[in-house]
C-alpha cells in the first residue's frame, strides 16, 4: 500500500532544495541588477510555499517502502525539471516553453546539451542557475549510484 502523504512529504523536501538555489541566483541577479531577479525570485517562493506544505501538515516519517521510493524518484526528478524551466521560460528570450523544459532536462541529466545560441548571453543569475542543475543533478545521480 502507497502512503501518498509520504511521497509529497519527501517531494516537498526536493522543492526544498531546488528553491536554496534559486535563492542564491537571485541574490546574484538582485546584486548585479539583472532583469532575471523576478523570474527566479518567483520561482524561489513559490517553490519554498509548495515545498512547506508538507513539512509542516504532514507527521513524521520513520521509513519509506520500495514503492515510495520509487515513486519519490520518479516524480521528484519530473517535479525538479519543471520546476526548473520556470525561470527560464519566465525570462523569456529563445526560451519557449519547450526550450526552458529542454534546457531544464539537460542540466539535471547532466548531459550539457543546450538550446541556446550564445549561453554567455544569459544573466549571471540564469548562468548560475544554470550551473546550478547541472550540480543538483550530479550530485543526485552520484547519490542514485554509489
Amino acid at each position: 500500500m502507497t502512503r501518498w502523504e509520504v511521497i509529497v512529504k519527501y517531494l516537498g523536501y526536493v522543492l526544498l532544495f531546488n528553491a536554496f538555489f534559486f535563492y542564491i541566483s537571485a541574490a546574484i541577479s538582485f546584486f548585479l541588477h539583472e532583469n532575471s531577479l523576478t523570474p527566479l525570485l518567483y520561482s524561489a517562493v513559490v517553490c519554498t510555499i509548495l515545498g512547506s506544505f508538507p513539512q509542516i501538515f504532514v507527521e513524521r516519517i520513520e521509513e519509506i517502502n520500495f514503492r515510495e521510493g520509487l515513486a519519490i524518484s520518479v516524480l521528484g526528478w519530473i517535479l525538479t525539471c519543471f520546476a526548473g524551466a520556470v525561470p527560464y521560460f519566465m525570462w523569456g528570450g529563445e526560451f519557449t516553453f519547450a526550450n526552458a523544459l529542454f534546457e531544464s532536462v539537460s542540466g539535471y541529466t547532466t548531459t550539457g546539451a543546450t538550446i541556446l545560441r550564445d549561453v554567455e548571453a544569459l544573466t549571471k543569475g540564469l548562468l548560475f542557475w544554470r550551473a546550478s542543475t547541472h550540480f543538483i543533478g550530479g550530485v543526485e545521480s552520484f547519490c542514485l549510484f554509489y
